[in-house]
């Protein structure tokens, strides 16, 4: 279980480096990638997919039973929005970045939640792109939640 929890861990912190140090691009948001790859967009699915897979198990063993809904809304909708386009992948983004907000309020997470938006929001400040920054502090908040219990 560890093992896939640090394999997530990678692949969450690899992607978004990729795209800022080596191709030296900062991306609008995650979607924006997928555009960016072209014909090569299933990477970006397979980064959700393999960050989704490998952090649930232990995201599961660490939650308590009235939270198990925000946590398959959380991975139910990234990996939805996978495959569709336009309103309705925007809307499984902002449910599921809804569900993992609600489920570190519930959790007593808020901290780390306040302390990874702040540094998105220094970032943001720095660098804009908004929303890819909003993204990787939701991401990250429920992994750091998930470490640190």
């Amino acid at each position: 279980m560890i093992a896939m929890l640090i394999i997530g861990i990678i692949i969450a912190i690899a992607y978004p480096l990729y795209w800022i140090c080596i191709r030296e691009i900062i991306p609008t948001s995650l979607t924006n990638t997928y555009e960016l790859l072209g014909s090569k967009g299933w990477i970006l699915q397979g980064y959700i997919a393999l960050v989704v897979l490998t952090i649930f198990p232990s995201w599961l063993l660490i939650s308590e039973n009235n939270s198990l809904l925000c946590i398959t809304s959380v991975c139910g909708m990234l990996m939805a929005a996978n495959k569709i386009d336009g309103k309705a992948h925007i809307m499984s983004v902002v449910i599921s970045c809804l569900s993992a907000l609600l489920w570190l309020i519930l959790g007593d997470w808020w901290i780390v939640l306040a302390a990874t938006v702040s540094v998105g929001l220094v970032l943001g400040l720095r660098y804009g792109k908004w929303l890819l920054w909003c993204e990787l502090a939701m991401i990250y908040s429920v992994i750091l939640s998930i470490i640190l219990n």
